[in-house]
């Protein structure tokens, strides 16, 4: 609600969260109403339309310190198949108009690039995280902090993680939890998964990690992760499946998920390190490489994109519990995990360096990708 010219607008939301979603407004002399409705309605939404940027809803309005109005909003990159958005619910942000005593008059279609005066370009803000924008590279110095982006899952037991440790200067430790990304019928949020990652920023990216891990006990994993929930993730790691033998796995957790790929590795490859890739190489798929360290990686396997696109498909929102729902709604994440996968015995620690995150394209609809780094002219939002 807000008050305005004498008037409390009222703000709402309505049409559900998916492709009905919609932005009406009412106002009235007083807050306890009546409140008359915009005739406008809905002032804002995709609903029937074949943009790109769809389920539009969950506004706000605000201005600039120039006096330009601004409104922002949820949305999803998926399209009117509402299939494909990985990257969840995004915030967009459009031009508006709201006259003295008029109704507010929001810019739409929300499309990926919109124009209206922008304020000049300020970066003198205090705070110790990077700009959306900016790439990730991170080797874990000694004397360095977990950069603040990155994000655990569930109730993080932090001793399992530590920034180059004795004997492993410019690393990322990670010592194994009992749970793997998906747990079992054991597992309650307060026992903890060793995983820490960063989100889904760039519909187009790259993100590798060298891993130096020797699992000596069977069920000893660690590797990399596309990740928005432990219903629907998709692994890529090093893992001890029997005495022996030491593999690198591809498998996913979600319903018809791809056939698990396992391929045998040498401990030179161990001893020496490994990189491991996710990338996002289209607007549909992404690929899971691998390789020596400093070597040649290779292709091992790809995913479709629909795979960890928030655990739903189809023409509505289809969550199969209140708390699925509720966390897919912020997109995947990549990042690094280790597991015994229940065996208690493996407590082997797992390196991670050389950590790079690159930005690679956003996609706005029509064929047209906008350049992670934003340089273009033109506003872009």
């Amino acid at each position: 609600m807000m008050l305005k010219d004498g008037y409390h607008y009222l703000l709402l939301a309505e049409g559900g969260t998916a492709q009905a979603h919609q932005v009406t407004i009412g106002r009235g002399k007083s807050a306890q109403g009546p409140f008359e409705s915009d005739p406008a309605n809905p002032i804002l939404t995709a609903y029937n339309t074949t943009e790109y940027f769809q389920t539009v809803g969950h506004a706000d309005l605000f201005q600039d310190a120039n006096g330009q109005w601004w409104g922002v909003a949820l949305s999803t990159r998926s399209g009117p198949e509402y299939e494909t958005w990985p990257m969840g619910r995004e915030t967009v942000l459009y031009p508006a108009k709201w006259e003295k005593g008029q109704w507010p008059v929001l810019g739409r279609p929300v499309r990926g690039k919109m124009e209206a005066p922008l304020p000049p370009v300020n970066k003198n803000i205090r705070g110790s995280g990077a700009f959306v924008k900016d790439p990730d590279y991170y080797k874990f110095s000694p004397g360095s902090s977990i950069p603040s982006h990155f994000s655990y899952w569930r109730f993080p037991q932090t001793q399992n993680y530590a920034i180059s440790p004795k004997g492993h200067p410019n690393t990322l430790r990670l010592l194994p939890s009992r749970a793997n990304l998906t747990g079992d019928a054991a597992f309650v949020p307060t026992d903890g998964i060793t995983f820490i990652g960063r989100r889904q920023t760039d519909t187009l990216f790259t993100y590798s990690v060298d891993v130096e891990y020797s699992p000596s006990q069977i069920g000893e994993e660690s590797g990399v992760t596309l990740f928005p929930t432990q219903s629907y993730h998709v692994d890529f790691g090093i893992v001890r499946l029997n005495k022996t033998g030491t593999y690198l796995r591809f498998r996913a957790e979600a319903p018809n998920a791809p056939k698990e790929v396992v391929v045998p590795i040498s401990q030179k490859w161990c001893d020496q390190g490994m990189q491991l890739q996710i990338q996002a190489y289209n607007i549909t798929h992404f690929s899971f490489s691998a390789g020596p360290k400093g070597g040649q990686i290779k292709q091992i396997a790809t995913v479709p994109a629909t795979l960890v696109s928030n655990g739903f498909t189809g023409k509505s929102c289809r969550c199969p519990s209140l708390e699925l729902c509720l966390l897919t709604c912020t997109g995947s994440f990549v990042g690094v995990y280790a597991t015994n996968n229940g065996n208690i015995k493996g407590k082997t620690p797992s390196y991670i360096s050389n950590w790079v995150y690159q930005g690679q394209g956003q996609y706005i609809g029509n064929g047209e990708f906008y350049p992670s780094n934003g340089q273009k002219s033109g506003a872009g939002f």
